[in-house]
C-alpha cells in the first residue's frame, strides 16, 4: 500500500535489475512504482497522481522520449526525467524545451547525483503543484511530438554505433580483464551494483574470477574505504566456520582461551566475501540466513546479540538450484542471497580474451621475474586459443608463468608451454593421421571412450579433441554403449 504522505515515483525499464535497484534507492523517501510495459506506465499515470517519472530511452516498446511525450499529455505537471547511455543531445534540448522532458541523466551517473536529480525535480513538482496553476502543453506538444520522435528514432542508429565503438575499447574493470560481450554486460551490472547495498550472488566455475568480481563490487562503491573481508567457506569445518563468521567468547569451547571478533565483525561497515557458499552445512544455513534477515548474530557461547552493517557478496561454483530442489540447501538462503544474480562465463566461452589476458599475464611476470618477455609466438597462441580451458583463467595464468620460468628468449614458443599444451598440436596430427576413413575413426573413438569408463569427457582429454567434438562424432557413428558392449 502506498503511504499517503510521500510522493510517488514511477519508473520504466524494460530491464527488471534496473527497476529492482531503483526501488532499493529511493523507496525510503518515496512511494516507487515499477514497470517494465510503457502501454502500464501510462495507465498508472491515468490512475496515479505521479510527481516524478523516470524512464529510459532505449526500450523496445517505444523510445523514452516518445513515452514522456504522451505521459506528459496525460499529466503535464509531473517531472519527467530521461535515464541516456549518450550525451546530451538537440533531441533531448527540443524535448526539454517543449516540456515533455525536465531533466536528463546519463546511465553511467553515480547514485549519488541521481538521487539529488530526483529530489530537486521532486521539490519543483512540489512548488508547482503549490500554485494551483497547471499550464497545458498538449497543443504546443502535439505540433512537435512526430517530429521528436522521427528524429529519435533515426539517431537511435548512431547512438547505439557509438556505444558499441565504447564498449569495444573497454576491457578493464577495477582489475577484471575481458572485452567479451558477456563480460561488458556484467561490468555494467557491477557498475549498477557497487553503489547500493544489494546482496549478490556470484555464480560460475572455479578459475573465472568470482574473488575479482566481488573486489571490483566492493572497491567501486561506497564502502570501499572499508575493510572487504574473505572466506573460504569450503575449507574449514563446521564448528571452525562458525567461529570464523561469528566470533567466540573465551571458555566457548576446548581451546577458546580468548575471546574472538568473526569475521562479520571485521567487516562491518564494509563488505564480507562468502566463497564456496554452496558448501556450507544446514546449520549453517540456518545462521546465515539470520544475518540476512537481521542483520544480528551471536558469538559462539554468547547470549548477547551484535548488530553490524555489512554487505554480503557470495559466490559458488554449485548449481545452488538443484540443491534446493534435492532439499541440501535452503530455499529461503537461496532467494536471500540471490537478489541479484551474476553469471561468469567460463573462458571456453569468452576465447577473444585469450590474448588481452595472456598480454596482461606477460605484463604482470616480466615485473616479477625481472625479465623482457615480448610477446607470445603465433604458433604458441594459436594452442592457447585451441585450448579447453578446465581451469579457466587460473590455469592460463599459471601457463603463462611455466613459460617464463622456462623461457630464454623474448619470444614464447610452444615449447615453452605445459606438455598438456606443448604436445596438443602433435596429438592432434597423430589422431588425424591415424584415422584413414571412417571406419578407422569410430574404431578409435570406441576405444577411447571403453578406456575412459563411457566417459566422453574423459575420452575427449584422451584424444585431445574439444568434448562438443566426440559428441557429434558419438552421434554421427551412433555410437551407443549397449550395443558395443555386447559386440564383446
Amino acid at each position: 500500500m502506498l503511504e499517503d504522505t510521500k510522493p510517488i515515483i514511477l519508473c520504466v525499464d524494460d530491464d527488471p535489475d534496473i527497476l529492482y535497484l531503483a526501488n532499493d534507492i529511493f523507496e525510503s523517501d518515496y512511494n516507487v512504482i515499477t514497470t517494465l510495459k510503457c502501454k502500464e506506465g501510462l495507465q498508472i499515470c491515468r490512475d496515479q497522481d505521479i510527481a516524478i517519472i523516470i524512464a529510459d530511452q532505449n526500450m523496445p516498446e517505444m523510445l523514452g522520449i516518445e513515452f514522456l511525450v504522451k505521459a506528459n499529455k496525460i499529466n503535464p505537471i509531473c517531472k519527467k526525467l530521461l535515464m541516456t547511455g549518450f550525451g546530451k543531445t538537440g533531441l533531448i534540448n527540443n524535448a526539454i524545451s517543449l516540456g515533455a522532458v525536465d531533466a536528463f541523466l546519463n546511465k553511467s551517473s553515480n547514485y549519488t547525483e541521481l538521487k539529488r536529480t530526483v529530489h530537486a525535480l521532486c521539490e519543483d513538482y512540489s512548488a508547482d503543484k503549490s500554485k494551483i496553476y497547471t499550464k497545458s502543453f498538449n497543443n504546443v506538444v502535439d505540433e512537435n511530438v512526430s517530429s521528436i520522435i522521427d528524429r529519435t528514432k533515426d539517431a537511435s542508429i548512431e547512438r547505439k554505433s557509438a556505444i558499441n565503438a565504447k564498449k569495444k575499447t573497454r576491457h578493464k574493470c577495477h582489475n577484471i580483464i575481458s572485452n567479451s560481450k558477456k563480460m561488458l554486460e556484467i561490468y555494467d551490472l557491477i557498475e549498477d551494483l557497487s553503489v547500493v547495498n544489494t546482496t549478490v550472488l556470484i555464480i560460475g566455475e572455479s578459475g573465472t574470477g568470482k574473488e575479482l568480481i566481488a573486489e571490483a563490487l566492493h572497491y567501486l562503491g561506497n564502502r570501499k574505504e572499508m575493510p572487504i573481508v574473505k572466506v573460504n567457506c569450503a575449507a574449514l569445518s563446521d564448528e571452525l566456520l562458525e567461529s570464523e563468521l561469528f566470533g567466540h567468547v573465551k571458555g566457548a569451547f576446548t581451546g577458546a582461551v580468548n575471546d574472538r571478533i568473526g569475521r562479520f565483525s571485521k567487516a562491518d561497515g564494509g563488505t564480507i566475501f562468502l566463497d564456496e557458499i554452496g558448501d556450507i552445512s544446514s546449520k549453517m544455513q540456518l545462521r546465515l540466513l539470520r544475518v540476512l534477515q537481521e542483520s544480528t548474530f551471536e558469538r559462539v557461547g554468547d547470549s548477547s546479540s551484535t548488530k553490524v552493517n555489512v554487505r554480503v557478496v557470495a559466490a559458488t561454483n554449485k548449481n545452488l538450484r538443484n540443491r534446493v530442489k534435492q532439499g541440501s540447501f535452503r530455499e529461503d538462503l537461496f532467494y536471500r542471497l540471490k537478489v541479484v544474480e551474476l553469471i561468469v562465463p567460463p573462458l571456453k566461452e569468452r576465447k577473444e580474451d585469450i590474448p588481452l589476458l595472456t598480454d596482461h599475464f606477460l605484463q604482470m611476470y616480466n615485473k616479477k621475474f625481472n625479465k623482457d618477455i615480448k610477446s607470445i609466438s603465433q604458433d604458441a597462441l594459436n594452442i592457447l586459443m585451441s585450448y579447453s580451458w578446465p581451469g579457466n583463467i587460473r590455469e592460463l595464468q599459471h601457463t603463462i608463468e611455466h613459460a617464463f620460468v622456462i623461457s630464454k628468449k623474448p619470444t614464447i614458443e610452444i615449447n615453452n608451454l605445459p606438455a598438456e599444451l606443448k604436445n596438443l598440436e602433435k596429438s592432434r596430427e597423430v589422431y588425424l593421421e591415424e584415422q584413414k576413413d571412417d571406419h578407422d575413426e569410430r574404431e578409435t573413438i570406441v576405444n577411447a571412450l571403453i578406456k575412459t569408463g563411457w566417459n566422453k569427457t574423459k575420452a575427449a582429454k584422451l584424444l585431445q579433441l574439444d568434448r562438443k567434438t566426440i559428441y557429434l562424432k558419438v552421434k554421427k557413428f551412433n555410437i551407443v554403449e549397449e550395443d558395443i558392449l555386447g559386440e564383446f
